[in-house]
């Protein structure tokens, strides 16, 4: 091979990983600012169960939570949401009795992968629902350009808190800080969630 061949070719392979760079940036682009304001209230949309494939709406977010919900973001697909997942759930395990729903939803999945993939966890809380959303509609009515991503609402559907990216959810800033917002936000001083745990 020649020294110009070897330049075209490398030329060639610039430009086309600049083109390609260029192109994923115009999409990323295209979705944010689709999406208007930062999200202050949870947006309508459906999901489907993924073991019944029953619809949820965000409505029966709402309706189900008598604190609030999180909607977490994630995929099988997505190697930082499968080793961010277990952690979530755990976190998830120390609500379940405080009237605060999580619902962990599979963005461009397909239902056999997350199936097997759900598996691996047999004792999940009862405040935990696993969703499906196989298109990833609902990824640009939230804000979200990549997963794994967390969304923390009020019992009326306020946005309260985002989390970007995997989380460490052991770590116990991360209970104390949902709890704070929970509380900032819902009035009834009677229903208070102790933040002793």
């Amino acid at each position: 091979m020649t020294i110009t061949s070897k330049l075209t070719s490398i030329t060639l392979l610039i430009c086309l990983t600049f083109g390609y760079a260029f192109y994923e940036k115009s999409k990323i682009d295209k979705m944010q600012s689709s999406t208007g304001e930062i999200l202050q209230v949870l947006p309508e949309f459906t999901m489907y169960n993924v073991t019944n494939n029953t619809p949820i709406s965000s409505a029966d977010i709402i309706r189900g939570s008598k604190k609030g919900a999180m909607v977490h973001f994630w995929g099988t697909w997505c190697a930082p949401c499968e080793r961010e997942l277990p952690s979530f759930i755990e976190f998830s395990r120390k609500f379940k009795d405080m009237g605060i729903n999580f619902y962990i939803v599979a963005v461009n999945d397909d239902v056999k992968k997350v199936k097997k993939f759900l598996r691996k966890f047999k004792d999940v809380p009862q405040n935990i629902k696993f969703t499906l959303d196989p298109t990833g509609v609902t990824l640009p009515l939230f804000g979200t350009v990549k997963v794994p991503e967390t969304y923390l609402f009020d019992n009326i559907g306020n946005h309260l808190v985002k989390f970007v990216g995997p989380q460490d959810w052991n770590l116990p800033n991360f209970y104390k800080r949902v709890v704070r917002n929970v509380e900032k936000s819902f009035s009834s001083d009677e229903n208070s969630i102790s933040t002793n745990q």
